[in-house]
């Protein structure tokens, strides 16, 4: 359903630097076919010609978990078992915190719960669309594709809800970040830095085992 609305959508000043942020708060396994599916489906199936952007796992860090308002504690709601979380390429992990606007600075150490799978602009205040669902990274959640060919079918073994807000959902308004403090636009409020940083060597991303 997504792919056929981002495929209705404008591409309007969407580039190839924008990023593809997927953040959630359970960690399933992130096979190869997974990402391609979801890199499809957020791109439209390529549909409108939009510019391929890459896609990013915004996951936390085990220090941040361990620094988070309640500890290490705040990693029980954030399944994540070792053999799910070691499969995901190291070179799309970002982190959850880092210098942002007051909105994101006063989150920075709240574990998060929220799912969202947004296309941002590296400028860090342009919103192409974004979806706030209850999806985690799963192919139970987002739904497996089957039968290859003509005639596919989607298998999903959840049931998911999700609000997608694109410029066409708001009357043509651009969407920005709260990081934009002057000009028109419809704010969506990530609560994460816009770009998210990448790990760094010695970072180890959370896991709850």
């Amino acid at each position: 359903r997504v792919a056929t609305l981002l495929a209705a959508e404008p591409a309007g000043d969407a580039a190839a630097t924008d990023l593809v942020v997927c953040q959630y708060s359970s960690f399933s396994s992130p096979s190869k076919q997974l990402l391609d599916q979801l890199a499809a489906a957020f791109h439209g199936d390529n549909a409108a010609g939009l510019p391929r952007a890459p896609m990013v796992l915004l996951w936390p860090t085990s220090e941040e978990v361990r620094d988070s308002v309640e500890g290490y504690r705040a990693g029980g709601c954030m399944p994540s078992s070792t053999k799910n979380v070691s499969r995901a390429p190291r070179a799309m992990l970002r982190k959850w915190s880092g210098p942002g606007s007051d909105y994101v600075t006063a989150r920075r150490r709240a574990m998060p719960h929220i799912k969202t799978w947004s296309r941002v602009a590296a400028n860090g205040r342009d919103v192409r669309w974004s979806l706030l669902s209850s999806s985690n990274l799963s192919g139970g959640a987002h739904g497996k594709r089957q039968k290859p060919g003509p005639d596919p079918q989607l298998h999903v073994m959840h049931w998911e809800m999700g609000v997608l807000i694109t410029p066409s959902a708001v009357g043509g308004a651009p969407l920005t970040t709260s990081a934009a403090t002057d000009g028109p636009g419809v704010v969506v409020p990530l609560p994460y830095p816009i770009p998210p940083a990448p790990y760094d060597d010695a970072d180890r991303p959370f896991r709850w085992d």
